[in-house]
């Protein structure tokens, strides 16, 4: 390719200099590759901002943007190779498009012409689409995601908004209104675990602008995430150590009081034993004569299981203090042991003075 140069520089003959006309408009058109479009971006007839920014930004990266803005005549020089270039950037714009937007461009003829098309669609649902912008910024809250990503959603709405209705007078007192407006939707779509700071702000002498308030949104947001960071130590290889519960050991004295615990509902606040209540209590009341025995007369298993219950009672309350609830129901004990001794000698076929069954 140097030496083609420099022959068709030093005066060499027509047909060189043609080929060498021929070898540049190869290599610069077919050499063109366009980046695919993402979902997003993809011109939708309602999303001409974006879709507009990332076309030019494309080709002025290329050097190609001339396309979008000027048409030139077969007259002009270097027209075929313009012409190539143009027939890519077509065919780009057309699979930049989403759905069957592209039927609408197909047949217009230059790059500049799709772009002067879709520019001018778009002027005219103008209002329509502030309209829709306003109300998504209205109705959007923080939610599930982060103060950062609700921010850039909601800066990206008003960005929108301002290219449609650009500020004529960034220091006027109407923008003053409307940034302040913006402070109260930011404020006002935050989560409920903001609102201290954000009670904060607006009860400030003088309330701070958006930037600030964003600011102080996000520190906060920091400091939340600080406070539940687990310890150093919980993943188990610092230099705290995760505490884990372990299984209480019952005592001997619990072990001993498990059996005056209640069972099924039924406990006697008397004698501490389950299955029935202090109005079924036998030691309280006696025993109700059993079918297929004589009145009053009491097994001789029965009478040794109440003497090793109440001798158990009796043990737990040897110490209790005088005219204490345990003092008094060892006198009841006692008096019961009487009971269960005058049962065995009815047994017997002898009857004491005080026992009369």
């Amino acid at each position: 390719m140097a030496n083609l140069e420099d022959r068709a520089s030093s005066g060499t003959t027509q047909g060189v200099r043609q080929m060498l006309e021929l070898v540049q408009e190869y290599d610069r058109s077919t050499h063109i590759i366009f980046p695919g479009v993402p979902e997003q971006l993809r011109y939708d007839g309602l999303n001409i901002l974006h879709w507009g920014q990332y076309i030019e930004l494309i080709l002025e990266g290329m050097d190609l943007s001339d396309h979008l803005f000027v048409s030139k005549n077969p007259t002009d020089p270097g027209y075929k190779v313009w012409k190539r270039e143009d027939a890519l950037i077509r065919a780009w714009l057309l699979r930049s498009m989403a759905g069957e937007e592209y039927k609408n461009f197909l047949l217009l003829k230059t790059a500049k012409d799709i772009w002067d098309h879709a520019q001018k669609g778009s002027s005219k649902g103008r209002d329509w689409r502030i309209y829709r912008l306003v109300t998504r910024a209205a109705n959007l809250t923080q939610g599930e995601r982060n103060v950062t990503s609700y921010v850039n959603e909601l800066q990206s709405i008003w960005r929108e908004i301002d290219h449609y209705r650009p500020v004529r007078n960034p220091n006027s007192e109407e923008w003053a209104y409307v940034l302040k407006d913006r402070l109260y939707k930011f404020l006002m779509g935050l989560n409920g675990e903001y609102e201290a700071v954000r009670s904060q702000i607006l009860n400030r002498e003088k309330v701070p602008d958006l930037e600030e308030a964003i600011r102080l949104i996000r520190e906060e947001e920091e400091r939340f995430s600080v406070a539940s960071e687990p310890l150093a130590g919980d993943s188990g290889t610092g230099l705290m150590s995760k505490t884990v519960p372990q299984k209480t050991q019952p005592t001997q004295t619990s072990q001993k009081n498990q059996k005056f615990q209640p069972k099924d509902g039924l406990f006697c606040k008397y004698c501490k034993r389950r299955n029935h209540n202090i109005d079924q209590c036998w030691k309280l009341y006696g025993k109700p004569a059993r079918t297929g025995q004589a009145n009053n007369v009491i097994s001789q298993e029965e009478i040794k299981d109440d003497f090793e219950e109440t001798s158990s009672i009796d043990r737990k309350t040897s110490q209790a203090a005088p005219g204490s609830e345990l003092s008094i129901l060892k006198e009841e004990v006692e008096r019961l042991k009487t009971m269960l001794g005058s049962t065995s000698m009815a047994r017997s076929g002898t009857q004491p003075k005080d026992w009369i069954c």
